[in-house]
């Protein structure tokens, strides 16, 4: 009974402290990311590097608290490794996905080229499959780190009017569905209908490159009604 006991402890503490030692490496290169207004790309780069590190690191103890057995041991030790698996074992795939974010963030922001980002606004006065009706939008240019965001106009500026929209290319699947609804057309507001957004913003580019003459490398959506609330919730919540 002590035996299993002692050993539940170890792997919980073992997990824990090795969880905290990869965090404390990533909080300490997030410290030194911007200069001067513009994004460190070299230590972006790091910090994904060393997310990968931790992953690798992590995973030995995590798998021994995952098979960890507790058989046998009292009711409060059981219970206290059930928690510890509830806070740690999501760990791995929270770090999978941070590596993944930090590789197009790295992306976005110029690491392999200039690019051109189209920044879309949803207003949710009016709902889509994929969020709110985009009726703001503007472009941007994100170069070795530094990002410059021009002016934003109504798409009302550029939408095409019913009758005079264009066709842009699109899935096959997304004209089948979407097409009778104009939303694979320079009339902009039905864009987003599919609730895939990459799905969606893979035609927005074309939309863009149709009626701004410009193909965007990036788009971007916001939901600035939810982002709102969001914000409001978490001040009242604080």
């Amino acid at each position: 009974l002590l035996g299993r006991s002692w050993v539940a402890e170890r792997t919980v503490g073992d997990a824990g402290v090795s969880v905290i030692a990869a965090y404390r490496v990533l909080l300490a290169d997030a410290a030194d990311l911007n200069h001067g207004g513009q994004i460190d790309l070299h230590q972006l780069g790091i910090v994904q590097q060393d997310i990968a590190a931790a992953r690798s690191q992590i995973a030995p103890p995590l798998h021994q608290l995952a098979d960890l057995h507790t058989r046998g041991t009292p009711w409060f030790v059981g219970h206290a490794v059930t928690q510890a698996r509830n806070r740690l074992l999501p760990v791995q795939n929270q770090l999978a996905r941070a590596e993944a974010a930090t590789a197009a963030f790295s992306d976005i922001f110029g690491a392999h080229g200039p690019r051109t980002i189209l920044i879309g606004l949803e207003n949710n006065a009016e709902l889509r499959g994929g969020g709110g009706l985009i009726s703001s939008y503007g472009i941007a240019h994100a170069t070795n780190g530094r990002l410059v965001v021009g002016q934003f106009h109504d798409v009302d500026s550029v939408a095409a009017t019913a009758g005079h929209q264009r066709p842009v290319p699109a899935p096959a699947d997304y004209v089948k569905t979407y097409g009778p609804y104009l939303a694979n057309t320079t009339l902009w507001k039905n864009v987003n209908m599919t609730p895939s957004t990459p799905e969606a913003a893979d035609v927005l580019a074309n939309i863009a490159a149709a009626s701004l003459h410009v193909r965007p490398n990036v788009v971007i959506l916001f939901d600035v009604p939810a982002r709102s609330e969001e914000r409001r919730v978490g001040k009242e919540c604080r």
